[in-house]
């Protein structure tokens, strides 16, 4: 589903990603951990186009990430970036709507079946979501990623400002979405407590090299290596 080979990222003269490589499997839940200024929201943002590589590819599905593919691999990705994205003085459900008819064939009915996703009770569907918790924000940006039934999606941090309550809820929509769907996740983070509980594949970056790739050790990632390695490359 995801292929980053030879990937390098110079901001300023600064080099942000350094030759980066590693494959994520279709249906797979991928963490990409490390301190802040390891590399990872930049990785993200170069897998999603928004940042131009320096050197190397990356490659959706087979398709290679450039300014003339966007067309081609956002069909099948969502992500949510930094935060969640809309309009505060619209509802859950009118964001939502916005965002089904950016798509020429997605049913209304769809915007009923992400709300039932989320578990987003009716007193909260005509809600402006302005006046929603920090959870449900972040609940909503993943579920308007999910409007249009991506094979991938990529989120950034999405628990790093919330509660163990809102966190947990979050994360068990992203368990149930790539169980009864299949969809791939890539998650950046530094919530390690995470990471046992959903992740089939974890990497680890410091200063924007790969530290460690999961699937390369052949180690399950339930074990204790990837929390060594971890706490290695960050002392």
């Amino acid at each position: 589903m995801l292929k980053v080979k030879n990937s390098s990222v110079v901001i300023n003269r600064n080099l942000i990603l350094d030759n980066l490589s590693f494959t994520v499997q279709s249906g797979s839940i991928c963490y990409i951990l490390g301190h802040n200024g390891s590399g990872k929201s930049t990785l993200l943002k170069a897998i999603l186009g928004i940042t131009r590589l320096s050197e190397g590819n990356i490659y959706l599905n087979d398709i290679d990430v450039n300014p003339y593919s966007r067309l081609q691999f956002l069909t099948f990705t969502g992500a949510m970036i930094e935060k969640a994205s809309f309009y505060g003085h619209l509802t859950i459900r009118e964001n939502l709507d916005i965002v089904r008819r950016y798509y020429n064939d997605i049913p209304y009915s769809r915007i009923n079946y992400i709300l039932d996703l989320m578990s987003c009770p009716v007193a909260l569907q005509d809600r402006s979501c302005k006046y929603l918790s920090m959870g449900w924000k972040q609940r909503l940006g993943v579920g308007i990623a999910f409007m249009h039934n991506p094979r991938i999606i990529l989120l950034d941090e999405p628990t790093s400002t919330l509660d163990p309550e809102a966190a947990a809820s979050l994360l068990m929509l992203v368990s149930n979405m790539n169980y009864e769907h299949k969809t791939t996740f890539v998650i950046s983070s530094h919530q390690l407590t995470e990471v046992n509980n959903l992740a089939s594949q974890v990497i680890i970056l410091k200063e924007g090299q790969l530290a460690f790739d999961s699937s390369v050790t052949n180690e399950m990632v339930k074990s204790t290596l990837w929390q060594d390695v971890y706490q290695k490359v960050n002392s």
